[in-house]
């Protein structure tokens, strides 16, 4: 795993990079993307002392065909067009994820093909309810979820 790491270039954000330099990471490394992480969530706290929550997309993409019979590093997206990594999905639920933070994903409308598109309702610290309760209410006022086609 280190010879991997080592082999990693420190400008490739491509999945299998990423996980092998975090896999392999010491623990003085960790120590610092820790410390990074408590800046960022002092960050968001300063944030939600101003805001209930926080609505963001949740993909840079509608719904995809289901992928999980193949190697994360192989999955393959195509977003406006193009062939990209499914691990650039991940950016928007890695904002909460990263910091802990709860978020709740609901409908917010269809693509052009047909396909649910959804925004991600992000809270403060141990604010699960309140996520989860502003989910129903958009729900209830806006759209609730609509099996796409083809839905099993």
């Amino acid at each position: 795993m280190r010879q991997r790491a080592a082999a990693s270039k420190a400008d490739d954000f491509g999945y299998e990079a990423l996980m092998v330099r975090s896999l392999s990471q010491n623990h003085h490394d960790w120590l610092k993307a820790n410390d990074a992480r408590s800046q960022l969530r002092r960050l968001w706290r300063a944030l939600f002392a101003d805001l209930d929550v926080l609505i963001t997309p949740m993909s840079p993409t509608p719904a995809y065909p289901h992928i999980r019979d193949i190697p994360k590093e192989d999955q393959i997206n195509m977003v406006d067009g193009r062939r990209r990594p499914a691990s650039d999905t991940y950016f928007w639920i890695g904002l909460a994820a990263t910091a802990y933070l709860p978020a709740t994903v609901v409908p917010a409308g269809l693509s052009a093909e047909g396909l649910p598109v959804g925004v991600q309702i992000i809270g403060p610290d141990f604010s699960d309810r309140r996520c989860l309760v502003i989910a129903q209410l958009l729900e209830q006022a806006h759209r609730a979820f609509t099996p796409p086609p083809a839905y099993a």
